[in-house]
């Protein structure tokens, strides 16, 4: 069967959000009713613990609940009695009613329960509204490898602007590339009065985004899969109450999703760019109860679609923003821009193009006390509208012939128009690149007109590199590919030792590296195994070394090469990547072959480079080691950030050599050394 390849991109928008979420209660009538003034009143039995005494008297939190345990000398600054309130700002900050208080030798033991604003604010207005920025992320967790927040190109003058690139397997062999910008704000309101208790809550969110997003597939597909592909947390936002210590806690924790919806037998090119203005929200009323409201305007450019099958699929970016008050689960916001194509060679029109968004809020108000419920709606806005289809007839319909008579700079291509489609085929020949799914605007050749079989002859390539090909053909309705088939041509040296230099010897202890010439480059074969400054064997075990080499902090990778070799640059590791076909498949050529040392499956690898690559692991700056036998990683000279230093990850269940700005120099990794 021959294997089909997809790749459309998908949706560039620009969108402003607001969530709102607004609900009131009133409280039972007293008999006698205190005066109503606009003073803040926080509760007489609130007690808030400074920073500097929580660290120092707390011994133990019981995550599950609450129990804490303090020591009993320092808890006598503070006066605790059964049903007064605990509050701190520390991590994500507490709220919590004291039910019981014992003693246990030199301990204090206080069990407690959840409480809620209104227990803390009796009286009082608050409103808030703060801005995300890069210097507030307190960490990320990336769950899917080739995706990171690239904090130079994506940088603004005040840090507002998040970029994302995206280059991820979010299903065997359907990868999305491409990257999305976004800036985004949180509004927090709260009223409470002495005699209607909570009046009011209002949640905000508003933001801009936009994206670009590419979906390749090397095979037909049907799918309907979402992935989180990262969290991102923010350090607390500490809102300062009136009556001081007192504050409110908040923190923004954002998680980015990636989804792919539909099927795919045919090879598709497309884009699409929009952009789209939002207000929208979630309202409550005690005497109305729930309603929703959106306003957006709207705006689309696009390029036709190129096809030479059928297609349905769609494919988007999810961001999720949410909000923990006090460590408890706040509100939360997601929208859904998505591109989606629909074509069909026997039908007319046969491509229609369509843009969609949509909507989702929910919120639990277990931190408000006096109205507790947990509400979503997913339908917001749920919306969409076609925005193109083809004007009259169908592209033709074209497969791509087998490469031969390979040599340094030439070879031999074709292909075979087995429809003209709607109308006669006026161009026809084949298109290449280093960089796969290329495209006219590549070099190709022409090779006449019409239908039937043609022979194409490749010139002016480069020896010993790869390439990949797709046959064409256009008529009036546009240009059609047949499927990408790839070949590398001959020459060069890639595998084999240095001219000259097969081995070279260490003059510091005398160990023997092995050499392989790789393009241009001249390369050690193995990891450094040299024993200086920081560095360390796996687990500290020397068997480690003796296989995979050592691991070095950066500082000490700078310096561990021997004479006459270095550590690479971030642009010698490009050059490396450039000349193996690019990040998506140069990992392959350069992971050892096989499940030896790396754990299965190893996809991928074939070792046609001769880096032969090996899965060392890597050890964090809190002394722990992690990934032996599933990651490589390897230093570059080039620095990021004065934290952070440009990086390669290779892994065991993905294909693509992985570029990175975000290894922090106290990390420690493994050193490939290149000749001078």
């Amino acid at each position: 069967m021959k294997t089909k390849k997809i790749f459309f991109i998908l949706i560039s928008f620009t969108f402003w959000v607001t969530i709102l979420f607004t609900l009131t209660t009133c409280k039972k009538k007293e008999e006698e009713p205190p005066p109503v003034t606009d003073e803040f009143v926080i509760a007489p039995t609130a007690k808030f613990i400074v920073d500097n005494d929580w660290q120092s008297m707390l011994e133990n939190i019981d995550s599950a609940d609450y129990t804490l345990t303090f020591k009993k000398e320092v808890l006598n600054t503070y006066v605790f009695a059964q049903g007064d309130l605990m509050v701190s700002s520390v991590g994500n900050g507490l709220l919590r009613k004291i039910e019981t208080i014992t003693q246990s030798g030199n301990d204090v033991i206080i069990q407690t329960s959840q409480a809620t604003l209104v227990d803390l604010i009796q009286q009082g207005d608050i409103d808030y509204q703060g801005a995300l920025t890069i210097s507030q992320i307190k960490s990320i967790t990336y769950y899917y490898p080739g995706v990171y927040l690239d904090t130079v190109n994506g940088k603004s003058t005040d840090g507002t602007l998040f970029n994302w690139n995206i280059d991820t397997e979010i299903y065997p062999q359907i990868r999305l590339q491409g990257n999305f910008q976004y800036t985004s704000e949180f509004i927090f309101q709260i009223q409470i009065s002495i005699l209607q208790g909570l009046k009011k809550v209002k949640f905000g969110f508003e933001g801009n985004e936009e994206f670009n997003l590419a979906l390749i597939s090397g095979n037909q597909f049907t799918l309907n899969k979402q992935i989180t592909f990262a969290t991102v947390y923010f350090a607390p936002f500490v809102i300062p109450l009136p009556v001081p210590p007192f504050a409110i806690v908040i923190v923004p924790v954002l998680d980015i999703k990636l989804g792919v919806n539909g099927y795919a037998n045919a090879n598709l090119s497309t884009t699409l760019t929009q952009s789209f203005t939002i207000e929208t929200g979630l309202q409550y009323l005690k005497e109305e109860g729930w309603s929703s409201y959106a306003n957006y305007d709207k705006s689309f450019n696009y390029t036709p679609p190129q096809l030479t099958v059928n297609a349905g699929a769609e494919a988007y970016v999810k961001p999720e923003l949410s909000m923990l008050i006090f460590n408890l689960v706040g509100p939360y916001v997601n929208g859904k821009g998505y591109g989606k194509i629909e074509a069909d060679l026997t039908q007319n029109p046969w491509w229609k193009m369509y843009y969609g968004f949509k909507m989702g809020a929910g919120v639990k108000a277990e931190i408000f006390g006096e109205v507790l419920f947990d509400y979503s709606n997913d339908d917001l806005i749920n919306w969409e509208q076609q925005v193109g289809q083809a004007t009259s007839g169908t592209p033709p319909t074209i497969t791509t012939a087998t490469i031969t008579n390979i040599t340094e700079t030439t070879a031999t291509g074709g292909g075979n128009v087995t429809a003209q489609g709607s109308s006669s085929v006026n161009d026809r020949g084949v298109c290449w690149s280093t960089s796969q799914n290329p495209t006219t605007s590549d070099a190709k050749t022409t090779d006449g007109s019409g239908t039937g079989s043609f022979t194409s002859n490749l010139t002016g390539l480069t020896a010993n590199t790869p390439y990949y090909v797709r046959a064409y053909a256009t008529n009036s309705a546009g240009t059609a590919y047949g499927s990408q088939v790839s070949f590398t041509t001959t020459g060069g040296s890639a595998g084999e030792p240095c001219p000259g230099i097969p081995t070279i010897t260490d003059p510091r202890d005398g160990q023997v590296y092995p050499t392989v010439q790789i393009g241009t480059q001249c390369w050690l074969q193995k990891n450094m195994n040299y024993n200086t400054g920081n560095s360390w064997c796996y687990d500290n075990n020397s068997s480690n070394c003796n296989t995979y080499g050592r691991l070095y902090d950066w500082q000490t990778a700078l310096g561990a090469c021997p004479s006459g070799w270095h550590l690479p640059s971030d642009d010698e590791w490009t050059a490396l990547t450039t000349f193996l076909g690019g990040e998506s498949v140069a990992g392959g050529k350069m992971k050892e072959a096989g499940t030896v040392h790396w754990h299965s499956p190893n996809t991928g690898a074939t070792n046609s480079s001769g880096y032969t690559a090996l899965p060392g692991g890597d050890r964090d700056s809190d002394g722990n080691f992690h990934n032996l036998t599933n990651n490589a990683a390897f230093w570059s000279s080039t620095e990021y950030s004065s934290i952070c230093v440009w990086s390669r990850l290779l892994y065991y269940n993905f294909e693509p050599l992985y570029r990175y700005n975000t290894s922090h120099k106290t990390g420690s990794f493994s050193v490939r050394c290149v000749q001078d």
